[in-house]
């Protein structure tokens, strides 16, 4: 993670202070300068919810098919009226905007719940998002989260989903899928009941997702007022917007003055990490997109399929205004939302002339599609991804649970730090024989 991402530049500009470093879920490459793909994390953390994952095959082409299906019901009154009922909220939709907060409701803690996906309980990400809790998520949530969605409601997906043009069809009800646009075939609410499929899918998905949710055992409904999770690192939808981690702040007691003057009930971890991203320009865009075919997601969130990623990356970083405003002063004026600051400091993906960093990611990672891949820039720059993994699993204490793909990936890493360590006492060595060398000669 960013600790990952320190340990790397750490040892780039201070290889003699250093021998080695173990950069884990270190995401260094995923900023708008190095190209990647802003549905990036999109696409890996929708191999949770797949086979590859462990997961039901049913379970992603299920989540994408409800999600249409809840968007098309709900454009209506009589239709958002069933949802309500056969979703068990806690409060009725009252409009289609509703509706569409009610879908990232079940959209949103799908990124937490894959970089969560560890094979022992843990509450390594509930603590960071929930301010603070101790209850635990389960072993691989996201693998739980789809054994309710492993069934056959009756429900499928036809034609082009890598081109997001497909219909979602459940008996007598079709809807077509035109990117961001959807149309029902004239289908009626008794066709809804009677076919019940559709019906029971929604409410299934609803269930599935209080595996984040209820987590701490105490919700009796679906609240989907529920605010998003706080999710560090970017400024995407899938890793809420920093804006949306803002605190309602008081207005400064003197505008103008380059002093902080927000209470101390103001700060919290989502707002820090937003000003070290501010100042820092860091700008993971590989989380800025889903839906855009590669992934369990619909709607897209791109206006079209020809967008571009200067499009993306404007106003990527508009929340940084906010900070000044708010009492919080000291930040650039303009955010560096391409990061050129970072790539002209840390080389970008040109960094093979360094040596001893080992980068690990995880299969199951969102992160993973902003990190060095495998098999890494040289053999000194070594990476392994590793299988049915979450964020940065190698760093865990290990258990009797751990795949052995992890188990492999710990035992490299052990061994680069021996050499690395080996190398750093025989480099250190030498040197202090020549300067005693050339003391004597003097």
């Amino acid at each position: 993670s960013y600790g990952g991402m320190l340990a790397a530049w750490f040892r780039m500009k201070y290889p003699g202070l250093v021998d080695g470093a173990i950069a884990a879920s270190a995401p260094i490459w995923g900023g708008p300068m190095l190209r990647p793909a802003v549905d990036g994390s999109a696409a890996q953390l929708s191999n949770a919810a797949r086979p590859v994952g462990g997961a039901a095959p049913a379970c992603a082409p299920n989540l994408k098919a409800a999600f249409v299906l809840l968007h098309d019901v709900a454009k209506t009154s009589a239709g958002r009226q069933l949802l309500s009922e056969n979703m068990g909220l806690c409060e009725p939709l009252q409009s289609e905007h509703n509706a569409s907060v009610l879908l990232s409701y079940l959209q949103d803690p799908l990124f937490n719940l894959a970089e969560g996906s560890y094979p022992f309980p843990s509450n390594y990400i509930t603590y960071a998002t929930f301010n603070g809790t101790l209850a635990q998520l389960p072993p691989w949530p996201v693998k739980q989260l789809c054994e309710k969605l492993a069934g056959d409601f009756g429900v499928s997906i036809r034609g082009d989903e890598a081109s997001v043009k497909f219909h979602v069809d459940a008996g007598p009800i079709s809807v077509a899928v035109d990117w961001d646009k959807a149309a029902g075939n004239g289908y009626s609410l008794d066709d809804l009941k009677t076919q019940k499929g559709a019906l029971r899918l929604l409410q299934a998905v609803a269930e599935a997702v209080q595996v984040w949710y209820n987590v701490t055992g105490g919700q009796k409904c679906v609240n989907w007022r529920t605010p998003p999770p706080t999710r560090m690192g970017s400024s995407s939808p899938l890793a809420p917007k920093m804006s949306a981690a803002m605190p309602e702040l008081p207005t400064p007691a003197s505008k103008g003055a380059n002093v902080c003057t927000a209470g101390k009930s103001a700060l919290n971890i989502g707002l820090a990490w937003g000003a070290l991203c501010c100042n820092s320009g860091i700008n993971l865009v590989t989380t800025a997109a889903h839906g855009l075919g590669r992934d369990l997601f619909w709607p897209p969130n791109l206006p079209r399929r020809n967008f571009s990623l200067a499009e993306v990356v404007h106003g990527s970083m508009s929340f940084c205004g906010s900070y000044g405003s708010q009492g919080f002063y000291g930040l650039p004026s303009r955010p560096d939302e391409w990061g050129k600051w970072m790539d002209v400091a840390y080389g970008g993906k040109h960094i093979a002339g360094h040596s001893n960093i080992f980068f690990s990611n995880g299969e199951l990672d969102p992160w993973t599609p902003a990190g060095v891949p495998a098999p890494g820039p040289t053999e000194s720059l070594p990476s392994e991804l590793i299988a049915l993994g979450g964020h940065h699993l190698d760093l865990f204490f290990s258990t009797a649970a751990d795949p052995e793909s992890v188990r492999r990936v710990r035992a490299s890493e052990l061994a680069h730090i021996a050499r690395w360590i080996d190398g750093g006492r025989a480099s250190r060595a030498a040197s202090a024989e020549s300067a005693a060398s050339m003391l004597e000669f003097v």
